[in-house]
């Protein structure tokens, strides 16, 4: 059951993260149920990352329209010696909240237009399906516009959500992603490759969300340039449900950045993964048993929980087109296969001349494919190209023997030898037009010779010429037996080196005609038919591991044949391992990969419990695991691997029968548990943060210093904040 969605991405993380959630909705055909928008700063990065076609409303928040120099010494919030960027928030948090403010206006009007949408989305729907509403807001937290945009973007979207969507009879939560820029050694970031920077504005990023978490009566007073009226936004609670933290990598990304060997994809492949990772947990969680209201109801007061999320896969969908293809093209034609159609081919191509024609050679060779398929297609074609060669060459020595003979004959005679000059330079068919206009001129001087009445006497030169002309007529009646078929059988040669193949478009996809291209063609497609079913093997080291198709049983897979490996007859996993013998040993090995790989994620990549830091909670361990009923079977076969987790389920009308997928959650975590909280901010206390980074003024980091009015380096970065007040 789909329920209306708002997912909303600010900065490039996060605008990144809903192009590809968009694309997962639109090929699950569910979109009418979902709105989404993309925020940036970056006009490049929203062209970039932002495809058409997905009803993604991409909002633009840059400096564009706007004196933005003139307007910079109006902000009673930028720190001083702030200037414009040009292009993006350049990793400066407040200035991102800058540019958030200047184009209020424009998200106000995307986020009130999208859940309007959802409201008419639910109304339609009213009375079968939940109140529920679901808004997501995705960004990260170590650049700029992400992480200096969120807090009064979520502010104002609970304002918005409570006016709209809760005032309707709608019950709204809001759920919130951040990405956190992760070191491998994260104790100690001096030594990182990557921007620190990243870092210190993740840490700010934390603070300010800590301080969202316990709001009672924070207020956040936009910039309002002079034009416009002042719209404070109160927070008298929580503005989000709830938070989950990812962590990426930014030491390993760096690495393969600098990588002398180009690396390129290598990155763009992390990546992906990370969007899909995050992503699919959006996609999934809203199924979670009991619905929203009911997700981790024990930890409502403590929203903060971190995830991985990973898959084991069997390859059904490729199976499935590699079996129908393996049936189109049928199997190799064995040795007595081929003798039966050699035996045609040359049937065909010794056919009387009378019954050989384009279309008859076309009836032949569609017949094979529907019956035999492609594969004997491909042989059988080569084998008419050959024995129509073999009857060309046949006839055309033939005819030009007979030829030559006769012209020889024909020069030493007197009625023919000043017809026959030339004759020797001339080509075959001019050869046999010489002949037979020779051979007529002399048919008919003899006729007139017999019909003459003046010729009476000589009865018998009358009878001589009478048995000449019958002899000459049956020469020439032979030899135009033979160059009819000559010619005949040439130009079916030439139709079928050229032409061959115009009624086999349907039943084999040909586009260029003709016997090589025939077979070329075929030959493709049984090239392409082996690379797919290299991919059937087991493959991936990533998020999505495949327990894929044993080599030996690949070519076996069919649709249709009785003595393959039916297709239609798998429909779970368990099927699938049973019926291509795949060791239980193995599969189990798999998922526990696929656990610990999840789990890794959230422990050790991304955040984790710090040593000693200790609050008197304890996060609650839950694995979900997304999954058809089909392959129930499997998570019972080995649930010994989930023993030690709190294990939910989520089972998703038409979801793949071929997916496993498995989301570990660590909920109810403390922000004064993570790593990357503690080490931060250990830092700046002692001021090794500043030196780090390389920012003396290290208060800039904060995108909202008047909640901060305790913190001394704050209140030295924002002088005109705190000399006001």
């Amino acid at each position: 059951m789909e329920i209306p969605t708002l997912v909303i991405g600010t900065g490039r993380g996060g605008i990144s993260i809903v192009q590809t959630y968009a694309e997962m909705v639109n090929e699950l055909k569910i979109k009418d149920y979902y709105q989404f928008i993309a925020i940036d700063s970056s006009t490049k990065d929203l062209d970039a990352i932002i495809k058409r076609g997905y009803s993604i409303n991409a909002v633009n928040i840059s400096e564009e329209g706007y004196a933005v120099p003139n307007l910079i010494p109006q902000c009673q919030y930028l720190y001083d010696g702030i200037e414009p960027k040009g292009v993006g928030a350049i990793r400066d948090r407040v200035y991102a909240r800058f540019l958030l403010d200047l184009n209020m206006d424009k998200v106000d009007g995307a986020i009130t237009d999208a859940m309007a949408k959802m409201l008419t989305v639910w109304q339609q729907t009213k009375g079968s399906k939940t109140k529920e509403a679901l808004i997501w807001v995705v960004h990260t937290l170590g650049g700029g516009t992400g992480s200096g945009s969120f807090p009064t973007l979520i502010a104002k979207v609970r304002q918005l959500s409570d006016g709209i969507l809760k005032e309707s009879g709608m019950k709204p939560f809001i759920f919130c992603i951040g990405i956190l820029p992760s070191a491998t050694n994260i104790n100690d970031i001096s030594t990182a490759k990557f921007d620190k920077k990243y870092t210190a504005n993740s840490y700010a990023a934390l603070r300010e969300i800590k301080k969202l978490h316990t709001a009672k009566d924070l207020t956040i007073v936009p910039f309002n340039p002079a034009r416009r009226p002042k719209k404070e936004i109160p927070v008298k609670s929580r503005p989000f449900d709830r938070y989950f933290l990812f962590g990426i990598n930014e030491d390993l990304l760096a690495r393969m950045k600098d990588d002398k060997d180009d690396r390129a994809d290598e990155v763009e492949e992390y990546l992906d993964g990370v969007n899909k990772t995050i992503a699919y947990t959006m996609l999934y969680l809203p199924h979670y048993p009991g619905g929203l209201e009911n997700m981790w109801h024990n930890q409502k007061d403590r929203p903060f929980t971190i995830f991985g999320e990973s898959e084991l896969t069997i390859p059904l969908e490729d199976m499935r087109k590699y079996a129908q293809e393996n049936d189109t093209l049928g199997k190799a034609p064995d040795p007595e296969k081929k003798k039966r159609l050699d035996s045609v081919a040359e049937t065909l191509a010794k056919s009387p001349t009378d019954d050989l024609n384009e279309s008859r050679i076309e009836e032949d060779c569609l017949s094979i494919a529907q019956s035999e398929r492609l594969r004997c297609l491909k042989y059988f074609v080569g084998q008419v190209q050959h024995e129509f060669d073999k009857e060309l060459t046949r006839v055309e020595i033939q005819f030009s023997d007979n030829i030559l003979r006769l012209g020889e004959s024909l020069k030493r005679l007197d009625w023919a030898a000043a017809g026959m000059q030339n004759f020797d330079n001339q080509n075959i068919e001019d050869k046999y037009r010489q002949i037979v206009r020779v051979v007529k001129n002399r048919i008919e001087d003899n006729q007139k010779f017999i019909d003459s009445p003046f010729q009476t006497p000589r009865i018998f030169e009358r009878k001589k010429r009478s048995d000449q002309n019958e002899k000459n007529s049956k020469k020439l009646r032979e030899l135009e037996i033979q160059y009819d078929r000559f010619i005949k059988i040439r130009a079916l040669k030439k139709y079928i080196d050229t032409s061959l193949g115009k009624k086999l478009v349907d039943v084999a996809g040909i586009q260029d005609f003709g016997a090589g291209n025939i077979a070329g063609h075929i030959r493709k497609r049984e090239a392409r038919l082996e690379l797919l079913g290299n991919h059937l093997i087991d493959s991936g080291i990533g998020r999505v591991i495949r327990l894929g198709v044993p080599e030996d049983k690949v070519t076996r897979l069919t649709l249709e044949d009785p003595g393959g490996i039916r297709i239609s007859e798998i429909n779970s996993m368990a099927k699938f391992i049973g019926t291509m013998g795949i060791e239980n040993a193995k599969v189990e090995s798999l998922i526990k990969n696929r656990i610990d790989l999840a789990s890794n994620y959230t422990i050790k990549v991304a955040v984790g419990l710090t040593p000693g830091a200790e609050t008197g909670f304890t996060a609650q361990d839950e694995l979900v695991v997304v999954n058809h009923e089909n392959n129930d079977q499997i998570l019972k076969r080995f649930s010994n691997l989930m023993s030690q987790w709190n294990l939910g389920q989520i089972r998703i009308d038409g979801f793949d029968n071929g997916r496993l997928v498995f989301m570990p959650f660590q909920v109810g975590v403390e922000l004064e548990q993570t790593k990357d909280f503690v080490y931060r901010e250990n830092e700046y206390q002692n001021g090794e943060l500043a030196k780090i980074i390389g920012i003396d003024n290290i208060g800039i980091i904060f995108a909202h210093p008047e909640w901060f009015p305790e913190d001394e380096v704050v209140r030295r970065a924002y002088p005109k904040i705190f000399s006001a007040k």
